[in-house]
């Protein structure tokens, strides 16, 4: 137990309705708490009515629980202020919870976001949250405009800290796709990071690989990228065909982690 929360008022409703503020605004890292099932619980209608009884919560746990993962608004958020922070070594600015207002100057650096010669720009920010590699398309109007998110952003040391109420997730920028990685999302899709011949397939649909291991292997350019496994798991679909052309983007493997 770290903590309790204690809240009081005129009425049981006036007391509950400060619990939840005081539960929403407990953020905590990196030790993980209750404050935002204990939220969830006391904003509920049938808490708030008191109707509930000793096996209320097993009943509701799906919607009592808070996610796992970050939802998108999270996920922007955190993208933007690692975005803004490997730009100038600096945080977007925060009106409110969420509320981000546009930067007073933009350089001639910060403009050029996603730039590529002779290609369309590509906006794609790859980030590691709470361990694990995601990408998410930004666009420069997402980063000036800075609308309401409903998501804080603080920074802790190297580590960007996004969520909402009392909900939190730890951003660090990652590698953008490059040799012997191909581009990846968080489900385990690899996709070709640019136009090339698939020169070889190292893997079979359903084998079991480990993160590192080599799957494929294109050739662009005269050169050879291999793409190799995210994390362990199996080959949940295998695309692609030795000897065959692929775009950018093309959808060649995909590695779905083992259950526990």
């Amino acid at each position: 137990m770290i903590a309790k929360l204690v809240t009081h008022g005129a009425s049981r409703d006036e007391a509950r309705c400060a619990l939840v503020d005081a539960a929403n605004n407990s953020v905590l890292w990196p030790v993980r708490t209750n404050a935002a099932f204990l939220a969830r619980l006391a904003d509920d209608e049938a808490f708030a009515s008191a109707t509930i009884d000793t096996g209320y919560i097993e009943r509701n746990l799906d919607l009592l629980l808070p996610e796992s993962s970050a939802n998108e608004a999270v996920l922007r958020a955190g993208a933007i202020a690692c975005v803004y922070a490997a730009l100038d070594g600096d945080m977007p600015h925060q009106v409110g919870n969420g509320l981000y207002r546009q930067r007073e100057s933009v350089t001639p650096w910060n403009s050029l976001f996603g730039f590529r010669c002779n290609a369309k720009p590509d906006r794609r920010v790859v980030v590691i949250v709470d361990g694990e590699r995601r990408e998410i398309m930004l666009d420069w109007s997402s980063l000036e405009q800075q609308a309401e998110l409903g998501a804080w952003v603080e920074m802790c040391g190297a580590t960007i800290l996004a969520g909402q109420h009392s909900e939190v997730h730890a951003f660090t920028l990652g590698a953008p796709a490059g040799p012997g990685s191909g581009s990846t999302t968080g489900d385990g899709s690899l996709t070709a990071p640019m136009p090339g011949r698939v020169v070889s397939v190292e893997v079979l649909d359903g084998a079991s690989v480990k993160a590192g291991q080599k799957l494929v292997v294109i050739e662009a350019m005269k050169m050879e990228q291999g793409l190799v496994a995210p994390f362990d798991g199996v080959v949940a679909e295998l695309k692609a065909v030795a000897g065959t052309q692929v775009s950018e983007g093309t959808l060649l493997v995909r590695i779905e982690k083992q259950s526990a």
